[in-house]
């Protein structure tokens, strides 16, 4: 499976393999794995549909609109770990609430924001 320009490989015991299927997941790590975007149009959510975590720390996301359109594919979604991305704030905020709506844990963990542009620029509006 690629994402982004990443590929990634289960790789393991072929009746781990066979039990362990991506269709499956709740959980997906991808931290630091260079992932840059969504990859081909809806990859992910042909591949992982129930995914309700996903941790994108360290990885090569430049905005808040590449990032909505890897997770308006998640619709499960509720744990995002952004940790040590840099990611422009986006003019419209509000344009990207779908794709971010069933959000409850969000960790912006030196992500170089401000408490001020973390609240004043709220993607989710409650």
């Amino acid at each position: 499976m690629k994402i982004s320009s990443k590929t990634v490989m289960m790789v393991g015991f072929e009746d781990v393999k066979q039990k362990q299927r991506l269709e499956t997941l709740t959980e997906v790590g991808l931290r630091r794995c260079e992932v840059s975007g969504p990859g081909p149009e809806n990859e992910i959510r042909n591949t992982t549909p129930i995914a309700q975590s996903l941790d994108l720390s360290g990885n090569l996301l430049s905005s808040w609109e590449v990032l909505a359109a890897v997770t308006e594919q998640l619709e499960s979604l509720q744990v995002l770990q952004l940790s040590h991305n840099r990611l422009s704030i986006s003019s419209e905020p509000s344009r990207l609430g779908p794709a971010f709506s069933c959000l409850r844990v969000l960790s912006l963990n030196s992500c170089a924001l401000t408490w001020t542009q973390c609240y004043c620029k709220t993607i989710v509006k409650q």
